[in-house]
């Protein structure tokens, strides 16, 4: 860089510095000969415009009349006492229900899924399994609904109960009775179904 140059450039900082100068100057002397009070109104006006809305005061509620409850004594003399041991074992026997109750409350049927230890293993359809943490489950299809199974869950009319789950197949251990009416053990295997 030459000094031309360098001259050129500073003579371009002190014109523009001086014509900022002149400007602003310009701007004050307008401000001061302006009406303060016009200033201050235009304020105020655009503060009220931006300003929340003040909320009205509610009205104080009227206070409420207090019931009174007359106190009472119970002498010692009147019977059992209201938390005795006494009091507490004979309101519970008269809450227990009854066994005709509990016979009425039981023979109710279960309306949702029926168990799969009530269905026969010849319905069910193995159709998927599924790793949960160190916990594997069988999926089976029966009468349309899925039922997720673990090893030793029963299965089954006659008393099976799941034996192991692999990626092909399920395992099942079953004690079924013969036509004499013996009970024999029996392994029963349900493969892997693909359906569409």
């Amino acid at each position: 860089m030459n000094f031309e140059s360098l001259s050129g450039y500073l003579r371009g900082i002190k014109v523009f510095i001086l014509l900022v100068a002149a400007v602003w100057l310009t701007g004050c002397a307008e401000t001061k000969s302006a009406d303060p009070t016009a200033l201050q109104a235009w304020m105020d006006k655009e503060r009220a415009k931006h300003a929340p809305p003040v909320p009205a005061t509610p009205a104080t509620p009227a206070p409420r009349a207090v019931a009174v409850h007359p106190q009472r004594v119970y002498p010692q003399s009147q019977g059992v006492e209201p938390f005795s041991r006494q009091r507490l074992l004979t309101i519970a026997a008269a809450e227990t229900p009854q066994a005709a109750d509990v016979t009425r409350l039981t023979a109710v049927p279960n309306p949702g899924k029926p168990t799969l230890d009530a269905l026969p293993l010849a319905s069910m359809r193995l159709v998927g399994s599924v790793q949960r943490g160190g916990d594997t489950l069988a999926l089976l299809r029966v009468q349309g609904l899925i039922y997720s199974v673990r090893v030793g869950d029963k299965i089954g009319q006659d008393q099976g109960r799941v034996n192991a789950i692999t990626e092909s197949g399920l395992v099942v251990w079953e004690v079924a009775r013969n036509a004499l009416g013996q009970a024999s053990e029996r392994v029963i295997s349900l493969a892997l179904v693909h359906e569409p």
